[in-house]
């Protein structure tokens, strides 16, 4: 987030005076001059913080921002571009947590569904359902690795049906096996990646 445009540097300054230096005009002439220099800086200085707004930047200003986190382009058009260098800030700045973990492979499934199940002694596997990938299944799983606790096992699965529509034995939700009296309601099996 890019801080708020500050135009009123000599008025503030001047605010700020001490009552007894409050209309002397050599000191205010003085200090009038030194806030002039530092709202021309602001002035200068400040679209160069918009410019790298990463939800502003587009292009080759998006492409530098990208290349500051160490985020490749490919052949992203700019909003799925923007969003993984969201996510590769997020993956950067956050603790390898299970959380952290989840929170990952929702974005990079494009879904708000997302299954944990711990594989003990040191696994777990997670399940994204109604997933829409933005990367390859190799490119998924070394994202997903750097997220995930050192020593841990992790197991990604993922299904283009809802969770309601998945393949699951009895007590869990979703669908099983067909039946004879209905051959069409049974549920579809998710894919390893």
């Amino acid at each position: 987030m890019v801080p708020e445009l500050i135009t009123t540097h000599v008025k503030d300054g001047l605010k700020r005076l001490m009552t007894q230096y409050k209309g002397k005009k050599n000191i205010e002439g003085i200090l009038r001059t030194y806030l002039n220099q530092i709202q021309d800086l602001e002035d200068a200085i400040y679209p160069m913080l918009t410019m790298l707004d990463i939800d502003e930047a587009e292009g080759a200003i998006l492409d530098i921002c990208g290349g500051i986190v160490g985020e490749q382009r490919y052949d992203f058009d700019d909003d799925i571009y923007r969003q993984l260098i969201k996510l590769r800030i997020f993956i950067l700045t956050n603790y390898t947590t299970i959380q952290t973990a989840i929170e990952v492979y929702k974005v990079l499934a494009q879904t708000d569904s997302v299954n944990y199940v711990p594989l003990y002694p040191a696994a777990f596997a997670l399940q994204a359902n109604s997933a829409n990938f933005l990367l390859s299944p190799a490119e998924v799983y070394a994202r997903m690795l750097q997220v995930t606790p050192a020593g841990v096992g992790l197991y990604l699965t993922a299904s283009p049906v809802p969770e309601e529509d998945v393949f699951a034995f009895e007590g869990v939700p979703g669908k099983g096996y067909r039946t004879i009296a209905d051959a069409t309601d049974a549920g579809t099996y998710t894919g390893l990646i």
